[in-house]
């Protein structure tokens, strides 16, 4: 059983969790963003990999640790990861209703591509931490 979760920065809900038509479930934005709005932010201490729920070592559970489990990767993203703040932050406006994408990382493991984007890579390669 899936639990949906909606996301909430500063004054209002920016982001839920649904079905994805690139994998599994995606984050979507519930309101328009800008350009460099931070769309959720790490509030708590811990060490934790990207891609390994199971190694998250944190004390309070935050909208980041929701946040970047669920966000799929594309070639060409909408979203990064400014790992000096620990904040998503929008690389471009986003539309309300639209998905959320980061770029995985290009450092580490090569994983095959599947974000459909005509700028796609065909591969990315897995980080292992922020």
């Amino acid at each position: 059983m899936f639990c949906f979760y909606e996301g909430e920065w500063m004054d209002g809900r920016s982001y839920t969790v649904r079905r994805s038509g690139v994998h599994g479930f995606g984050v979507f934005a519930l309101k328009k963003l800008e350009t460099g709005e931070v769309i959720g932010a790490l509030s708590s201490k811990g060490v934790f990999d990207l891609f390994l729920p199971e190694s998250f070592v944190v004390r309070n559970k935050s909208v980041f640790d929701v946040l970047i489990y669920w966000m799929n990767h594309s070639c060409v993203p909408n979203a990064y990861i400014d790992s000096a703040r620990l904040e998503v932050r929008a690389l471009r406006e986003i539309a309300q209703d639209e998905e959320i994408f980061y770029d995985y990382g290009r450092d580490g493991v090569l994983l095959e591509c599947s974000c459909g984007s005509s700028l796609c890579r065909g591969v990315f390669q897995k980080r292992s931490a922020v």
